[in-house]
């Protein structure tokens, strides 16, 4: 089953932008990350992109559609530091 509307992710950011959560929770390059029901990258992505190259970002889902979407994305962006199951 598909979650994810792209139409709503902008909305979304404007009350949970993932860009300044996640520095304020303390990530930041070298960290390691862990975003349980990943889904398609809300947040993985933003974590794969502070943390670095010397960074690790794991993310899981239940959902393969959406893990193979998020590899894809990790891929155009040349994101090589995630781990997703």
């Amino acid at each position: 089953m598909k979650w994810h509307f792209p139409e709503d992710e902008a909305e979304r950011k404007k009350w949970q932008n993932p860009e300044k959560i996640l520095p304020d929770i303390g990530l930041k390059r070298g960290s390691t990350f862990v975003d349980v029901g990943c889904g398609e990258g809300f947040f993985t992505l933003p974590a794969a992109r502070i943390v670095g190259k010397s960074g690790v970002v794991y993310g899981l889902d239940i959902d393969g559609e959406a893990i193979q979407i998020l590899k894809e994305k990790a891929k155009r962006e040349e994101l090589d530091n995630l781990v997703l199951l």
